[in-house]
């Protein structure tokens, strides 16, 4: 709630052309924790807890120290680079030299980032849970309060956006000194470092990894920066934000159902196939319809976070709202993979998906630009070819599941789950392809809920209510009594 407040404030201070300048230090932070992790992050988060497991903590530390410090030197490197590129960076992606200062400071935040980062995975690693929470909090609330605070003390003068990006590294840097000391603890020990030649030869398949997860995570966006004017940037960068708070529910929903796939593991192939149906029903009845209602919902959504000059975007965020459910899907069927199979499935899994988000890319935007389209339809196109691209990546790792299990379905479930999710796409969106107004959006979004909850409610069974009150207990055992008067059961 804290972040999506925090971009509705940002857009009505910020010009379009300074939205684009933090769109690029967005994309600055995920490309930057590519280049300087060498794969060692990876390498920490597979190989530090069977250390400290053993109670191998020396091991451990000369993991921790060498991973540490290597991407902090890679990154200091990479952020004075960018610091003394700013003014032409400025000049390419802006068209105007007078960010060259934004940028620096946008160079020195995705240095501080990228520190906070890497301690948090460590902090992960480490299993150093209330840490990691701590530090995670302490640093999206430093960030908001400085950046916002810094803009609003600085708005008379040339220094505004300054002050916002130096808000978001000062607040990096507060979280970072939050949940740096269990870290420095282990990383103290007088040990040394692992060979650094092994080390990076080990982590080598990881690096080379990580790019291709960037094609399909994170390329777009630096597309657009390279090719689109930064008014389109900014359009898009507020679109996707939506999309990044559903991938982090799709994570907090895959972590903890992997830790189960490998319990079941050792009881066999139909112990896994099982937890398969079941955890796919389960991705059915919340992510399909959160993709069509956010599709349906889409100007809503960015007339809300950013007003009327994010309308245009209304196509984008539609799309990349739909590919919400591939996403989920994707990552339920990649999961799988990587825990029954070998490490390169993962290599392969991602290498076709982030090729085929590149081939598809290219193509459209090509195909825009011999059209003369207008650089917003571009984008749409960019947006479409995330959606196919993730679709791509879902069946070549359905052929792959193959090979380790008979992958199996809730296939009852999908159409009943499908045709609520068109009622509710279609109460919702259909109206506004005529005319558009918060009211009339409002009232679209109830009734294709209405609709949606009559629709499902013959798919939902009693287990479903068990399992919630599992999930939603304590203070939040509200919502499981709210579901099930709602749904029945």
């Amino acid at each position: 709630m804290l972040a999506v407040v925090f971009i509705a404030v940002s857009t009505r201070l910020l010009t379009l052309r300074e939205m684009a300048v933090f769109a690029l230090y967005n994309s600055m932070c995920a490309l930057q924790a590519v280049i300087c992790s060498m794969g060692l992050l990876t390498t920490a988060t597979r190989n530090l807890p069977a250390l400290m497991g053993r109670d191998d903590e020396d091991g451990a530390a000369r993991l921790l120290r060498s991973a540490m410090t290597i991407n902090a030197m890679i990154s200091a490197v990479v952020a004075s680079v960018l610091a003394v590129a700013a003014r032409p960076l400025s000049l390419y992606f802006l068209g105007d030299p007078s960010y060259a200062p934004a940028l620096r400071w946008a160079a020195l935040a995705v240095f501080a980032w990228n520190l906070f980062e890497a301690n948090q995975i460590f902090l992960v690693s480490l299993q150093k849970f209330a840490d990691y929470a701590r530090a995670t909090v302490t640093c999206a609330v430093a960030q908001r309060i400085l950046s916002l605070g810094l803009f609003l003390a600085l708005r008379k003068t040339d220094y505004a956006l300054v002050g916002y990006l130096a808000g978001f590294a000062a607040g990096s840097v507060i979280g970072l000194v939050r949940g740096f000391r269990p870290v420095r603890e282990l990383a103290s020990r007088p040990v040394g470092f692992e060979p650094l030649g092994a080390l990076l030869r080990y982590s080598l398949p990881f690096y080379g990894d990580g790019y291709l997860r960037y094609l399909y995570m994170q390329a777009d966006q630096l597309i657009i920066a390279v090719f689109l004017p930064p008014e389109v940037l900014a359009l898009y960068f507020v679109a996707k934000r939506f999309i990044q708070y559903y991938q982090q529910a799709v994570a907090s929903v895959i972590d903890p159902l992997l830790a189960k796939v490998g319990e079941l593991r050792a009881r066999g192939s139909v112990a896994v196939e099982g937890s398969l149906r079941s955890a796919s029903r389960y991705f059915e009845l919340i992510f399909l319809p959160m993709a069509a209602g956010t599709a349906a919902m889409s100007a809503l959504l960015l007339d809300a976070a950013g007003g009327e000059r994010y309308l245009g975007a209304t196509p984008v965020l539609a799309l990349l709202s739909l590919s919400v459910a591939l996403y989920a899907g994707f990552n339920l069927v990649t999961g799988y993979v990587y825990m029954l199979g070998v490490p390169s499935d993962r290599l392969r899994y991602n290498m076709v998906t982030g090729i085929s988000q590149a081939v598809l890319m290219a193509l459209l935007l090509g195909l825009a630009t011999l059209l003369g389209a207008p650089p917003l339809m571009a984008a749409t196109g960019i947006a479409l070819a995330r959606l196919g691209s993730l679709l791509t990546g879902l069946l070549f790792a359905h052929r792959q599941l193959h090979r380790y299990i008979t992958p199996a379905y809730d296939a009852a479930t999908l159409p009943r789950v499908l045709a609520a999710s068109g009622l509710l796409f279609a109460a919702a969106g259909i109206p506004q392809l005529f005319f558009y107004g918060p009211a009339l959006a409002t009232a679209g979004g109830a009734a294709g809920a209405g609709l949606f909850v009559l629709a499902i409610r013959p798919a939902i069974r009693g287990e479903d209510f068990d399992l919630l009150a599992e999930v939603l207990h304590g203070r939040m055992a509200w919502m499981q009594r709210l579901a099930r008067r709602v749904l029945g059961g």
